[in-house]
């Protein structure tokens, strides 16, 4: 009897070691996972590149200067023939819209403006910027990478089941790496 109850004893310590290894992989997955999504983040977040930079405040600039342009002006009036009252026009402008009556009508104010917000941009935020291009790139690489750690993940779960051990997924697993492995789904 002593050397069956040392078999049962022996098996019982081996599936916990097994079980116990495969929760560690499990674990480096995760872990592993974790750290892409974390950089992830960073690479979605990262500084758009100075050219990109420049072409978002010129784009602001000229929406404000567009906007005050639109309550009423034309550069005609000034060499109309036909009297036309610029200045009240001009004051209307300035009244309702004075940044962007600013910015169309200054073009000293503009370039002052402009590279004060470019260096304001330069100065924040940390790290590399980053294109749009070189952006999507990283971002569709992460992504890949880690699609395959879940899909990884989720087999190791399935095979640990298989054996009759039970690990718990995590809340946030992606659903098509459930369903890959899942073939009553």
């Amino acid at each position: 009897m002593a050397k069956i109850l040392d078999k049962i004893s022996g098996l019982m310590e081996r599936t916990r070691s097994a079980a116990h290894s495969l929760r560690e992989d499990i674990e480096a997955i995760r872990a592993q996972r974790t750290e892409l999504v974390l950089e992830r983040h960073n690479v979605e977040t990262a500084r758009i590149s100075t050219e990109e930079t420049e072409a978002k405040i010129d784009a602001f600039l000229n929406a404000a200067a567009e906007s005050a342009i639109r309550i009423g002006w034309s550069d005609a009036w000034l060499s109309s023939p036909t009297t036309i009252d610029c200045a009240d026009r001009l004051e209307t402008i300035f009244a309702k819209k004075p940044f962007g009556a600013l910015i169309a009508f200054s073009p000293e104010h503009r370039k002052a403006i402009r590279s004060n917000l470019l260096g304001r941009a330069s100065s924040s935020g940390s790290g590399k910027a980053l294109s749009a291009s070189d952006r999507a790139k990283k971002l569709a690489a992460l992504d890949a990478d880690i699609a395959s750690l879940e899909r990884a993940e989720e087999a190791h779960i399935m095979a640990v089941a298989e054996a009759g051990i039970r690990l718990p997924r995590r809340e946030d697993a992606d659903p098509a790496a459930v369903i890959e492995y899942d073939g009553d789904l």
